[in-house]
């Protein structure tokens, strides 16, 4: 629970989310496909992981999917695809998570920190 003081001093409880109650709906299924995964020992380009890829293109309506380790390698995979290329200029947010520019930098490019526009949250061309 999160307490929250009122003028009137009185507490007033605001519910968190119950992680707990999500799980226990899908608990059976996946207690089994962690059992499957580690039983089989292999947990890198494993048969799990070519379904998983086929099964979330297919729900994405798309041609292919590629799961990575984090977001790091998606943001690094991402600027490849785009051709980004050593001594591009990205822009990207001034405040991030680091990943934003080791991505950036790991394609040899060069991170431009911006600020949004305060009124609209866009980037500010001024």
């Amino acid at each position: 629970m999160i307490f929250l003081h009122q003028h009137n001093e009185k507490t007033q409880q605001v519910p968190f989310l119950d992680l707990k109650a999500t799980q226990q709906e899908l608990s059976a299924e996946l207690e089994q496909s962690f059992d499957r995964v580690l039983n089989s020992g292999w947990y890198i380009l494993a048969p799990e992981v070519d379904a998983f890829e086929t099964e979330y293109a297919e729900y994405c309506e798309a041609k292919h999917c590629v799961s990575v380790a984090n977001g790091l390698d998606a943001l690094h995979l991402g600027l490849l695809a785009l051709d980004v290329q050593p001594g591009d200029e990205v822009i990207v947010p001034s405040s991030t998570y680091i990943a934003t520019w080791l991505a950036v930098s790991q394609c040899g490019a060069i991170p431009v920190p911006v600020e949004p526009d305060a009124a609209t949250y866009n980037i500010n061309p001024t």
